[in-house]
């Protein structure tokens, strides 16, 4: 499996969170020409040399330029051109006095203060020429950049293709989300959880339908969809129950086990396969198990097949525990939490005893701590780093027990 090195030109307002093909060059000097820096008047450094406030130049006031006007002026010695902030420079003009220092009577510009040559003044391609490098293939595009972009006069940039990840949810018991409910069954949550977060991380993502546990239908998925997606994510079969076929199934198909089972919890039961050289995940039916895996290792997975850094979402903070979180030692944790800021420090409440189909517990939590394989408990009140995925409510209280 390689990174995705098929490209696609998109335009510019489409290219947040893409990564650049190609150089992109700019197509011209920036600025385009001499322009002014700030509202004034535009004139010959050397007429106001000694100007002060008992002893103003006095220069002829000979006309206006205004921004994106090509100037039909050319000044002559002793002489201003008033200009606004963009106006370019007439030639003659070295340098800009500010407004605020001028007074105008009987067109007569009263300069008080003297300025030097060039102050004021933006000078043509002082911040890149035509024809050079803005930004250089394999940069990650953000909205500064797309700016220059824009402002090179680049419309369109050859990107890496984002990389097409087909989501396929197993389970007999699974309904459509939408359908009328049947007793004993469970709406399928995972499918469209696994869309939004792929698709947060610059994936491509595409919903199947549901697809029971049976080996020829996971094998008639794989054959159809194998060789039109990057990578596909199976959800659920994925443990050691009866119906649990999808690990065995990939096997007999041919591909290699990368790895089955994490010592972790949740997300004990994830695998990861390779056939025809793409990787073929193997998701657990819970879905916090689910999202935890998909987040901490599909999406890196996806940042590499698009030529990106990976970075977990979310921002890291330091707080105190409110009760004391137990592990096993060799395993790591992902406790849900509650992150709150009271009197001006972050509390940390964690929710300890919610199994991985809690995904309404889930989705009211902020916050996720990780407790490392070599921890097997940390005290209430330790100060810990907790990634925070959301807001959060000053002097807040957790609604947890």
């Amino acid at each position: 499996m390689r990174p995705i090195e098929e490209v696609e030109v998109i335009h510019v307002e489409h290219a947040y969170g893409r990564v650049l093909a190609e150089d992109a060059i700019s197509r011209i000097d920036i600025p385009p020409c001499d322009r002014s820096a700030v509202d004034g008047f535009a004139l010959r450094a050397e007429d106001v040399v000694g100007a002060s406030n008992t002893s103003p130049a006095l220069l002829k006031f000979v006309g206006a330029v205004d921004p994106g006007e090509k100037p039909s002026i050319s000044l002559k010695p002793g002489e201003a051109v008033e200009v606004q902030t963009g106006s370019e420079i007439p030639p003659g003009a070295n340098a800009v006095v500010m407004k605020e220092y001028t007074v105008v009577e009987n067109a007569i510009v009263k300069v008080y203060k003297p300025v030097a040559a060039g102050e004021n003044v933006c000078k043509k391609g002082e911040e890149i020429r035509k024809g050079a490098i803005i930004h250089r293939k394999e940069t990650l595009l953000d909205h500064r950049r797309i700016a220059s972009l824009a402002h090179a006069g680049i419309r369109s940039v050859v990107v890496y293709r984002e990389p097409n990840v087909l989501i396929v949810p197993l389970g007999e018991e699974l309904l459509e989300p939408g359908s009328p409910y049947v007793e004993g069954k469970i709406y399928d949550c995972n499918s469209y959880a696994l869309f939004a977060l792929v698709e947060s991380y610059g994936g491509k993502p595409t919903l199947h339908p549901i697809v029971a546990p049976e080996k020829n239908r996971i094998v008639e998925v794989v054959q159809q969809n194998l060789r039109h997606y990057d990578t596909i994510l199976f959800t659920g079969s994925t443990a050691v129950g009866k119906s649990d076929i999808l690990p065995e199934t990939l096997q007999e198909m041919g591909a290699k086990v990368l790895f089955h089972g994490l010592r972790t919890k949740p997300a004990k039961p994830t695998g990861a396969f390779e056939l025809e050289g793409k990787i073929v995940f193997a998701l657990p039916g819970f879905p916090v198990s689910a999202l935890i895996a998909c987040e901490y290792l599909v999406c890196p997975v996806l940042a590499w097949l698009s030529h990106k850094q990976f970075e977990l979402k979310g921002t890291y903070v330091e707080g105190f525990l409110t009760r004391t979180v137990s592990s096993a030692y060799g395993r790591r944790d992902f406790v849900r939490a509650v992150v709150r800021k009271q009197n001006g420090t972050y509390l940390v409440d964690p929710i300890v005893h919610e199994g991985a189909s809690r995904i309404v517990t889930f989705s009211k939590v902020n916050g996720i701590l990780e407790v490392p394989e070599e921890v097997e408990s940390i005290p209430k009140n330790s100060k810990v780093v907790v990634r925070v995925l959301g807001a959060f409510d000053d002097e807040a209280s957790s609604d947890e027990s």
